[in-house]
């Protein structure tokens, strides 16, 4: 199978389309362990099997549009107890910072950033959000100048005065996703690098964009690793 992740290796395509079925069912992700135990083979074996899955589900350059709800994310690091303690600054450091979008019934996005400065919002309206989306926040005035430089329409939920929905905007959507890659990260991956985040979070976006039942992920996953040439 000439120009896909299946040539030159040496691993039989009955394990390899073992394993696209597992990953493909596998919501919450499955971690190299798991995989080495589905498929009975060496830990080194199933951890490239993943690694080459994972590299194949880089997020496309598709833009965002409609009802678009928009958040920033805090991974990993060191906990501070729940607690808003004078270690905070140091605590937030430490963690992680992402920038998720989700189009209201339809694709998202989700990006590992230096900061969530409204450079970086800025940035990430950029590359993923189209023009005439309209824009679902909350109130953090790290939208306001990244918006208006682009022309945007925005409405905001004010969280800190307990105001989580305002008409049709709310940012339910993506704080369900946040819950469930890092309740994913930790219970499935134990611990995840900076380095290898965005591919994790890569997986995530794909499993939710391919929200069907499992035959037609496991078909649209095959799809990508054994592209149609015409």
């Amino acid at each position: 199978m000439a120009g896909t992740i299946f040539e030159k290796s040496s691993t039989p395509l009955t394990l390899w389309f073992h394993a696209v079925l597992f990953f493909s069912n596998a919501k919450s992700g499955i971690s190299s362990k798991q995989m080495q135990r589905e498929l009975n083979v060496t830990y080194k074996c199933a951890y490239r099997i993943l690694k080459q899955i994972r590299e194949a589900l880089k997020q496309d350059n598709d833009k965002l549009s409609g009802d678009v709800e928009m958040d920033e994310g805090f991974i990993g690091g060191r906990g501070n107890g729940g607690t808003y303690n004078k270690n905070y600054s140091e605590v937030m450091k430490d963690k992680a910072k992402v920038i998720a979008a989700v189009e209201r019934g339809g694709k998202m996005k989700a990006q590992h950033v230096p900061d969530v400065s409204s450079m970086s919002i800025w940035q990430f309206l950029e590359d993923h959000i189209a023009q005439n989306a309209h824009l679902l926040t909350d109130s953090s005035n790290r939208y306001d100048l990244a918006v208006q430089a682009h022309g945007m329409k925005r409405t905001a939920v004010n969280h800190s005065k307990k105001q989580f929905v305002k008409g049709d905007a709310h940012v339910n959507s993506v704080e369900w996703f946040w819950s469930h890659v890092k309740k994913s990260l930790k219970g499935t991956f134990k611990s995840v690098s900076k380095e290898q985040l965005q591919s994790y979070l890569d997986v995530f976006v794909w499993h939710y964009n391919n929200r069907r039942n499992d035959r037609q992920r496991f078909e649209a996953l095959l799809g990508i690793l054994l592209p149609v040439k015409g």
